[in-house]
């Protein structure tokens, strides 16, 4: 009976595949080293939809953002919705984080753009 030499391969690779490698990689949208935070400064109340209006419903949108050195928002990713039927919140919670404002990050005294997450609620209150 000969042995099936191919699953011995393809399992050494998964193998391989798996293994920790010594090199360490940072993600391409890691943020940048800073010394000093950036603080929101004003932070926008998002538009309350017409349809969730008429059907009560409330819920939270996480935003990822990218601050510049001067503070304005640039770009603005949805990372994670909580609630039920809350999809139609998504584009007045991005409206709503691409008008805020902050102080900016500082590295080496000078000012940086960096990532930033925040919940945008939606609520009646």
């Amino acid at each position: 009976m000969s042995k099936p030499w191919h699953l011995y391969f393809l399992v050494t690779f998964i193998i391989m595949g798996c293994t920790p490698s010594s090199k360490k990689v940072e993600p391409a949208n890691s943020p940048a080293p800073f010394e000093e935070a950036p603080i929101l400064i004003n932070q926008v109340k998002p538009e309350y939809p017409a349809n969730a209006i008429d059907l009560m419903v409330t819920g939270t949108i996480w935003v990822k953002a990218l601050v510049d050195s001067l503070g304005d928002v640039t770009e603005v990713v949805v990372i994670r919705d909580v609630g039920e039927n809350i999809t139609f919140f998504r584009q007045s919670a991005i409206d709503a984080a691409m008008k805020t404002k902050w102080k900016p990050a500082r590295s080496n005294g000078k000012p940086i753009a960096v990532w930033v997450t925040f919940k945008v609620d939606f609520d009646f209150k």
